[in-house]
């Protein structure tokens, strides 16, 4: 017989109005495949969930027919899946088909083979995890074409302004009332637990702690490291690269100088697993060569401005570069590159599928070499969708027969 106690967490959730929520501009797609939110901890997946449960009640659907399970909670971890919804209906006796939100579902014992079942047999499931856990690749393995995805982010600079009250209207009309923003958002980032905080020192404490917890249980504890120590300052390089290109011979090199003994296949693998805890993400070189591209440089980014700033203090081209990459990886995903011309100048990104995509150079002021730049790249690529996101520059310039478009940092991120 299932313990009362079972019940008991059942009606605690259901008889308590859901949290106030700052809206997310994520989407949950129309569809009967299981929906895996991913992301980096603390991002907000569990609001994001309440989100899309609020969502469906104001579609109509009651609420006894959406059924909420954190296997973060002791309790619910001592029974199946079936336990839990049997006792879901006997207290709540649904009127028709019930959703399934899983949060943290890596605490549900064999959650894979419980998520085909349930799936088989008919649910709506929507699942949170930990990034480590839920990675994309496993996902794919593990629930064999019967997913989608979702990866929520710290607040995009659109979402902290709504949380800060402030409603802009998409256009740099607007910017006078937040460009005081920007350069909070630029120096503590978009973690939701930040962004309340008043003083520097809070905020930086809270960064602190997010990047120690993310690294100790998303990368130590799941994936069983040793050399503590030699992960984490690779990660602090890292990090404190961001935006700029790195390699794995170029750590090691690194390393060697500090005295720090690691082979280039243990860095390799630690980048890897970095990488897929959602430490970091990177983009490679735009280039028809696979080879080319598997052996160049990797341009590194963190996925909250605030987390470098807490192991060193970037500069505000860097941080500009970094807001703009998350702007185009929320849109593009991984169809993001870098470019290097034939004259050997970087481009900061081609963003889009090749053939209809964009060249962008991030720069707080215009100058004839980031115009260059572009101008060169748009010859060789024939892209002609031409941007220069400054930090208050708005127009259009025209150089060598091309177009560019400079877009004010804050008009950009809207």
């Amino acid at each position: 017989m299932v313990n009362d106690e079972l019940k008991e967490e059942l009606i605690i959730f259901n008889s308590k109005p859901l949290p106030d929520l700052i809206t997310r501009d994520v989407s949950i797609p129309d569809t009967k495949d299981i929906v895996a939110i991913t992301g980096p901890r603390r991002a907000g997946k569990t609001y994001f969930m309440f989100q899309t449960i609020k969502e469906f009640l104001g579609q109509g659907i009651k609420r006894e027919n959406l059924l909420y399970v954190n296997f973060d909670n002791v309790i619910f971890r001592k029974y199946t899946m079936r336990d839990i919804i049997k006792k879901h209906i006997e207290i709540y006796n649904p009127d028709g088909s019930i959703y399934l939100f899983i949060d943290e579902v890596h605490g549900l014992r064999d959650y894979q083979a419980w998520l085909r079942t349930l799936h088989d047999e008919g649910y709506r499931i929507f699942i949170t995890g930990s990034s480590s856990e839920l990675l994309l690749k496993n996902i794919s393995r593990e629930l064999r074409g019967r997913y989608v995805s979702r990866t929520v982010l710290p607040f995009t600079f659109k979402e902290f302004l709504r949380a800060k009250g402030v409603i802009p209207d998409g256009t740099y009309t607007s910017a006078g009332k937040i460009m005081a923003y920007i350069s909070e958002y630029l120096q503590y980032g978009g973690y939701p637990e930040v962004i309340f905080l008043k003083s520097e020192y809070d905020k930086i404490e809270k960064l602190t702690t997010i990047l120690e917890t993310t690294f100790y249980r998303d990368l130590v504890e799941m994936h069983g490291i040793r050399e503590n120590e030699i992960a984490k300052q690779m990660l602090y390089h890292i990090l404190s690269n961001a935006s700029n290109k790195i390699s794995i011979t170029g750590i090691h090199n690194v390393f060697r100088t500090m005295g720090i003994n690691a082979s280039k296949r243990t860095l390799w693998k630690y980048y890897n697993m970095m990488r897929d805890s959602f430490l970091f993400l990177d983009v490679e070189l735009y280039t028809l060569s696979r080879k080319k591209m598997l052996f160049s440089p990797k341009k590194v980014y963190s996925l909250d401005l605030g987390i470098p700033n807490v192991i060193t203090k970037m500069g505000i081209g860097n941080l500009m570069e970094n807001a703009v990459f998350l702007q185009l990886y929320r849109k593009h995903g991984d169809k993001i590159h870098y470019y290097m011309t034939g004259k050997g100048f970087e481009v900061d990104f081609v963003a889009g599928d090749r053939g209809n995509g964009r060249l962008i150079e991030v720069s707080y002021k215009s100058d004839p070499d980031h115009l260059d730049r572009l101008v060169g790249a748009s010859n060789e690529l024939g892209i002609d969708d031409l941007t220069l996101v400054t930090w208050e520059e708005i127009g259009t310039i025209k150089k060598s027969g091309k177009e560019i478009h400079l877009v004010p940092l804050a008009e950009f991120l809207q």
